[in-house]
């Protein structure tokens, strides 16, 4: 079965207030998610060789997907909110993203960082929606070779 976004936003990552406004709900909600890509047109898409070849290599996808789910409620507590980032930048990301300057913030946690999978970090309860938004594209970018448009996509998907 394939979930469907209730809605999908662009939004130019100079101005994020539409989306940051949605996260800002479903975190308060601690329900739902959301997918963020950047507006890539198909033919800037690198060929990245036949499915068969793809499942040999140690690489993400070629555009970048990140994904923020928040914390949900359970047992009157919060469960830490969920920051991914599919990527093309292959393995040891998080060295990679401090060797450029990018850091983990103090109170997140790496839960993985895998070359097909891509980064997935556990955030604590409370943590700034900007904040999030902002290192997973500046993360996207710098680990993608690709230059990436300053128009995303924020694919949002609300429980029903």
């Amino acid at each position: 079965m394939t979930v469907q976004p209730t809605t999908v936003v662009e939004f130019r990552i100079d101005d994020t207030t539409e989306v940051l406004a949605i996260m800002a709900e479903m975190a308060a909600a601690h329900a739902g998610w959301l997918n963020f890509q950047p507006d890539v047109a198909v033919e800037d898409v690198p060929d990245t060789g036949s499915p068969f070849g793809r499942l040999l290599t140690a690489t993400g996808p070629p555009v970048p997907l990140g994904s923020w789910v928040p914390g949900p409620q359970r047992r009157g507590s919060v469960e830490p909110t969920s920051l991914g980032l599919q990527h093309p930048g292959g393995g040891r990301a998080v060295r990679r993203l401090r060797d450029a300057g990018i850091v983990v913030p103090d109170g997140w946690k790496v839960q993985g960082d895998h070359p097909r999978r891509g980064l997935v970090l556990s955030l604590p309860d409370g943590t700034d929606p900007a904040l999030a938004l902002d290192w997973m594209i500046r993360a996207a970018v710098e680990l993608t070779d690709l230059t990436l448009p300053a128009v995303w996509r924020a694919a949002v998907y609300r429980p029903s």
